[in-house]
């Protein structure tokens, strides 16, 4: 019996064939009577509304080292990258051309080019992921399970931050390789599996946990064949990491069996308090709050157009799907646990962790008894959430715009004397609410400022906040230890009014202590107890946290 789909027969609709390519799968649609249209209404809506999510959003974060980087290189260097440089991902043969190829395209004068590239990546992350999906579930809740698996507003980053939109994309493409291994077509889903697994260090549990799927339906040919390219890669890593020495890799050199248990014990309360604790509903709450007049008008009509399109269907049961979904969410919280860092957060940049155990809920979401109504309900709050944060990164864009723009006409700022010491204060983060979130000058600031000015500046550059003391002549950094000389006097300049002023370092102390607290997590807003100690315990390096 073929499925409906409010008035359509989806047996009507163009049988996608099983040796086609992704191209003709992904962009063929064949137009038939006026009902098909309909069809058509909503895809084409689908993009317009991811367009406009990621429209003006800019660039972020690291963005602003590699852009400075990039633009020394030449397209041949980025053909032989060097294996001992930081930054550079050795782990992702793959994803490293999908990610530093837009910096040499665009540079840094065609930054909606950027935008423009995350679009086509979460559209194609759709398209691989709603195949997959499809699989198992029929058309209205694999539609809800991928939108919430590429939107939900716990891993903004990966819709908004160029840098990482892999960490979508990646599980994308191991869906769709065990989409072609299902359909029996062994070759091109491995060689599929191959480019999903290759893309990404964040790829083993994806392959492993999605091919537990084929375990539990005993379906031991496709197990294997899924399960190869994730073995080659595991030997791939460790041969990059102990044979070629190309980069110290990402696991904790400190490891012992009862650290291992405490990261994984913070892995899942972090979990739990992102998915469905104070973290997930504030988020929403905060995400709703920002959302334009204009960005709501468009959901409605998104919403309307979809709750008319499609029924919700009773199905059955998909027990092999949570399981593999559990299953890469179980793996995930293991390979953090063997780093010691990456807890699960809602807030910042970090939140990309949080991808994992996105598609254990996206999945357990979309298999619920929905009526229409809830159905309604669900998507319009998703819905509301992603436009508010859409709109604040759009927002966040435009102001970090504005202060790359007075570093570039602060005469005083031009003024300053070679080899002199600059501390940063102000825009660390956007705000979200009360809450930290967009990384801009938190980290290293002259990275903005040689991003700014053509070139590294002649004098160094330091973020300072409350996480920062001064002991005797040395600036101390309580989150990475890092220790800085400075000398009897320092230079501030406030991101937020622009100015400058000077300080001498034994006055530094009180400066810093009277800096407002980056709120990051909403543990830091509680007094002294047992939830604050209780992380301490299990991730002691956090403790910088509470200042």
């Amino acid at each position: 019996m073929s499925r409906k789909v409010r008035g359509l027969s989806l047996s009507r609709l163009p049988a996608y064939g099983l040796s086609g390519s992704f191209l003709h799968e992904l962009f063929w649609i064949r137009v038939m009577g006026i009902r098909d249209k309909v069809v058509h209404i909503t895809l084409l809506v689908s993009a317009v509304l991811v367009l406009w999510l990621v429209w003006g959003t800019g660039i972020h974060g690291d963005d602003y080292l590699l852009l400075n980087q990039i633009g020394r290189l030449n397209i041949g260097d980025l053909f032989r990258p060097d294996l001992h440089v930081s930054n550079v991902n050795v782990f992702s043969p793959v994803g490293y051309f999908f990610n530093y190829f837009p910096y040499y395209l665009f540079g840094k004068t065609y930054l909606l080019g950027y935008d423009l590239y995350k679009f086509l990546s979460a559209v194609c992350a759709g398209f691989m992921a709603y195949r997959f999906v499809n699989d198992y579930l029929p058309r209205a809740r694999a539609l809800l399970a991928v939108a919430m698996f590429i939107l939900l507003p716990i891993h903004d980053t990966t819709l908004f931050w160029h840098l990482t939109h892999l960490y979508v994309l990646t599980p994308a493409v191991i869906m769709y390789a065990h989409h072609l291994v299902r359909r029996d077509q062994y070759k091109v889903g491995f060689l599929a599996g191959m480019c999903g697994a290759f893309s990404s260090f964040v790829s083993p549990p994806y392959t492993f946990g999605l091919g537990a799927i084929f375990i539990l339906e005993q379906k031991w040919k496709k197990a294997f064949v899924f399960f190869v390219p994730g073995l080659l890669y595991v030997v791939f890593y460790f041969y990059m990491t102990n044979v070629l020495k190309g980069h110290p890799g990402r696991i904790s050199s400190h490891l012992d069996g009862m650290t291992f248990f405490k990261q994984y014990l913070l892995q899942m309360a972090s979990f739990l308090d992102v998915a469905v604790g104070p973290s997930f509903w504030l988020k929403l709450i905060y995400s709703a709050n920002a959302v334009t007049v204009g960005s709501l008008v468009l959901g409605l009509i998104v919403l309307a157009i979809f709750v008319r399109c499609f029924d919700v269907e009773r199905i059955q049961y998909p027990a092999t799907l949570i399981g593999g979904a559990l299953a890469v969410t179980m793996l995930a919280f293991g390979m953090f646990a063997l780093t010691g860092f990456y807890p699960q957060i809602a807030f910042n940049l970090g939140n990309r962790v949080t991808t994992f155990g996105s598609l254990l809920l996206a999945f357990g979401v979309a298999v619920l008894p929905l009526s229409r109504r809830q159905f309604t309900i669900v998507a319009a709050v998703l819905l509301v959430s992603v436009l508010g944060l859409s709109d604040h990164w759009r927002s966040w864009n435009a102001r970090q715009l504005e202060v790359i723009h007075n570093l570039q006409t602060n005469t005083e700022l031009a003024k300053v004397e070679p080899n002199s010491t600059i501390l940063v204060v102000g825009h660390h983060f956007s705000k979200l609410g009360p809450f930290a979130h967009v990384d801009f000058f938190c980290e290293d600031p002259v990275q903005i400022f040689a991003y700014a000015l053509g070139q590294k500046p002649d004098y160094a550059a330091y973020s300072v906040s409350r996480r920062h003391y001064v002991q005797e002549h040395d600036l101390v950094d309580k989150k990475w230890g890092k220790v800085t000389q400075l000398s009897d006097e320092v230079i501030i300049y406030d991101a937020e009014t622009n100015s400058l002023r000077r300080i001498a370092s034994d006055k530094l102390n009180d400066y810093l202590s009277a800096l407002p607290l980056d709120v990051r997590h909403w543990v830091q807003l509680l007094d002294d107890g047992w939830t604050r100690r209780t992380v301490i315990y299990l991730m002691p390096r956090l403790e910088y946290l509470f200042v």
